[in-house]
């Protein structure tokens, strides 16, 4: 069974792939168009090119807590829910305190990249890139790929 992990923005998201704990495939997308609901249809559009390239059952989306999701994250995170239940997956939806509860020790965001690298040595590219340029761009995929994991142990 194949687990989805998206870590879910308007402006950028995270996604990774898992199948039988093998992580194959990790990637950030940007969207830089001002939001509207035709950019919220291209997101759920992007997402969806990964349910035609695998075979998904379970999808975790992390999303920000719900004292910082404007409703630009309400709409798209509707959108994609509803997309979900039409592919008939089981998902999950947690923020980013979720994943560290998951992970023994995880205090903040550098914990959890620690964690991906250390489990997921093909990683280590991005792991660079993200330390490097401490930018939000490369963070997403590290929550993608945490949830994915977490995914996977809950049941895929």
């Amino acid at each position: 069974m194949g687990v989805l992990g998206i870590s879910l923005g308007t402006t950028t998201i995270g996604i990774a792939y898992m199948h039988d704990w093998e992580l194959r495939d990790f990637n950030t997308h940007s969207f830089r168009a001002q939001w509207s609901e035709d950019k919220a249809d291209h997101v759920i559009k992007r997402i969806g090119t990964y349910f035609t390239t695998y075979h998904i059952s379970i999808v975790v989306i992390k999303v920000p807590p719900k004292t910082h999701q404007p409703a630009s994250i309400d709409l798209l995170l509707k959108k994609l829910m509803a997309f979900i239940v039409i592919k008939g997956c089981m998902m999950d939806v947690c923020t980013k305190e979720d994943l560290k509860q998951h992970l023994p020790g995880a205090k903040n965001h550098r914990d959890l990249m620690d964690f991906v690298v250390k489990t997921y040595p093909i990683t280590t590219t991005e792991y660079s890139a993200a330390l490097e340029r401490k930018n939000q761009y490369h963070k997403k995929v590290f929550e993608a790929i945490v949830a994915a994991h977490i995914g996977k142990e809950k049941g895929g």
